[in-house]
């Protein structure tokens, strides 16, 4: 049985808004802004939405973007208190603000776990690529991945959220 893209959408949004919206919370120190940043990554999976629905791990796709988007606010906080026009602000700066992949996973995955899913989905390796840096075989790899994947599955889903 297929399920029709609102179903996906809405089942990605109820299993990871709230935990999505806790960890910018307290990485912003703002409800609102954290509401805004989540809304915006929702905002982009909807504009992304094809190559979203056939990514290995959409919710791994939706932690990097907030990652990215928490960067990008984080940025923008700094610039709006500190730069001054005055003080040689470079129009075309690039936003260079790195926030750890790690980060925004779920408590409880072992060091051998982040890493692997770090190479995965925030260096984008494929998994001949983490064969050879971890120097194990690309069967070992993908099952460690899919382990990886299922254990961070499941922190995510037994992980009670507070607002």
């Amino acid at each position: 049985m297929e399920v029709s893209f609102q179903q996906w959408f809405d089942n990605l949004y109820m299993q990871n808004s709230l935990k999505m919206i806790q960890t910018a919370r307290r990485l912003l120190g703002s409800s609102e802004s954290a509401e805004d940043v989540v809304q915006n990554v929702f905002i982009i999976l909807l504009a992304k939405k094809d190559q979203v629905m056939v990514h290995p791990c959409p919710q791994a796709w939706l932690f990097v973007t907030l990652r990215n988007q928490i960067g990008n606010e984080l940025q923008r906080q700094r610039h709006r208190n500190t730069d001054s026009l005055d003080d040689g602000y470079e129009i075309g700066r690039e936003d260079n603000y790195e926030f750890p992949f790690c980060d925004c996973l779920p408590p409880g995955l072992t060091n051998s776990e982040k890493e692997i899913l770090s190479m995965q989905f925030e260096d984008g390796y494929s998994y001949e690529e983490i064969a050879h840096k971890t120097g194990k075989s690309v069967l070992a790899c993908r099952t460690k991945l899919h382990r990886a994947k299922n254990h961070c599955r499941e922190l995510l889903k037994d992980e009670k959220v507070e607002i």
